[in-house]
């Protein structure tokens, strides 16, 4: 059958009325099933909103979330600056971010500049528990990371309390903890609220831009979120040279799977970030990404030095 045929019936089908699908059996029974799938699947999502497991939270680690309300509207409609790991950020003039509101994610503080901008906050989310008994290399990290950082607010996973607390890792005093429900790409409404469970997501930018919005800031710019991993066959790369990674976690490697498997979480990665864009568009919050020769097209893309002459 050729293919203008096929296209010809896939037209007129569109077309029944009411009536028709009497007279086409095969036709209405297909369309009864697929309509109902569609539904359960909906209704499906809506139920595992409502009674997944890890929205339940105990009163322990409720009242620690609580702790969170100080950052809560603290920059309300004051401008942000997040700041990721991305080699692009060696490409823009960091110290025009004096004085701004700025949040760094995971090794900012290895930026030669730091001392000049020090985030307010600094999201962390690496597996601190499970990988600090394999190396020794997390001593140091956060050994240096103490020393540099004087005024930045650490948020990481309320999983890693124990260990931060036990081997005093970093300032209590500075140090707030965030936990995590379903995966971003699969919810229905984004939580931003640091006091509950928030969505969780294959990137980290994701929690430094909940996290700027439940600050309040708007609008939010990003930086080094450059997001090439596909060019780089799943290696990760950073505005620091590999060898002068303190960590594994910041080197990358291509062992977890092939190309295929890559693309598939990038996909995952869009696919969060276009719900987050959904979110943020019904707010009124503006997002924009001034990284220069990033991939991230989901987000409208700014010229970084058109910023400061507004």
């Amino acid at each position: 059958m050729s293919s203008s045929l096929i296209n010809l019936l896939n037209e007129c089908s569109m077309q029944y009325e009411i009536y028709e699908y009497f007279l086409h059996p095969n036709f209405t029974f297909r369309k009864i099933v697929s309509k109902l799938f569609c539904l359960l699947a909906r209704y499906s999502t809506i139920a595992s909103d409502l009674i997944e497991p890890s929205k339940w939270i105990n009163k322990a680690d409720k009242k620690l979330l609580e702790k969170n309300n100080v950052l809560k509207h603290k920059y309300k409609n004051q401008r942000c600056f997040i700041l990721a790991t991305g080699p692009s950020l060696n490409k823009v003039d960091l110290d025009l971010l004096n004085g701004e509101v700025t949040i760094g994610v995971n090794s900012i503080w290895q930026h030669y500049d730091f001392t000049k901008w020090e985030p307010e906050v600094i999201c962390y989310v690496h597996p601190i528990e499970t990988e600090y008994q394999k190396s020794d290399s997390w001593k140091k990290y956060f050994s240096e990371f103490q020393l540099i950082s004087k005024k930045s607010t650490l948020l990481t996973r309320l999983r890693e309390k124990k260990i931060i607390e036990t081997q005093q890792l970093f300032p209590l005093d500075r140090t707030k903890f965030i936990s995590f429900g379903k995966e971003l790409h699969r919810v229905r409404n984004v939580n931003f609220d640091l006091t509950r469970n928030i969505p969780s997501s294959k990137t980290v930018g994701v929690t430094a831009i909940i996290t700027a919005v439940y600050m309040g800031c708007n609008p939010i710019y990003l930086l080094g979120f450059d997001h090439d991993w596909l060019t780089q066959r799943g290696s990760t790369t950073h505005f620091f040279k590999k060898e002068d990674a303190l960590i594994e976690e910041e080197v990358g490697s291509t062992i977890h799977g092939d190309y295929d498997f890559y693309c598939r979480e990038a996909v995952t990665v869009w696919k969060a970030y276009k719900v987050l864009k959904k979110a943020l568009d019904k707010m009124g919050i503006e997002i924009l990404n001034a990284s220069p020769d990033s991939f991230l097209d989901v987000f409208p893309v700014i010229n970084y030095n058109d910023i400061f002459k507004k």
